[in-house]
């Protein structure tokens, strides 16, 4: 399985009223936003990426919350892995066509007719909020 690691970033607020600060080593006006030291508390989200096989990818979070695979008495143990937050898969025959499916307040969003992997990919990054 292939793993691909992608950092998150915390996702300012709508209510960003910048102030403006003199900078002594360059003489200038920085902007600052009005609320910046809540957000350098925030710890980015690791997100991966993990092939299922060459058609199905899915984003996940490591540190997030775990999903439970049950155990099967003489087949496999049971055992946790982490929720996945977006899928992207392909499925053109005789050409690519990715489709997109993000995690959003309890149901899933679609976005589909994709031509390539990794815009499909940046398509459901930014749909999570990494």
């Amino acid at each position: 399985m292939e793993t691909q690691a992608v950092q998150a970033t915390p996702v300012a607020d709508k209510a960003f009223e910048p102030k403006c600060e003199k900078n002594n080593q360059a003489n200038q006006l920085v902007a600052t936003p009005k609320n910046a030291k809540t957000h350098q508390n925030e710890k980015p989200r690791k997100l991966h990426w993990e092939a299922i096989n060459p058609a199905t990818w899915r984003l996940v979070d490591p540190d997030g919350p775990k999903v439970e695979t049950p155990r099967c008495h003489g087949h496999w143990p049971g055992y946790f892995t982490p929720k996945v937050v977006a899928w992207v898969f392909d499925v053109g025959i005789g050409r690519s066509d990715w489709r997109v499916r993000v995690r959003k307040r309890g149901g899933w969003r679609a976005f589909g007719c994709i031509a390539e992997l990794d815009v499909a990919k940046r398509i459901a990054q930014r749909a999570v909020g990494a």
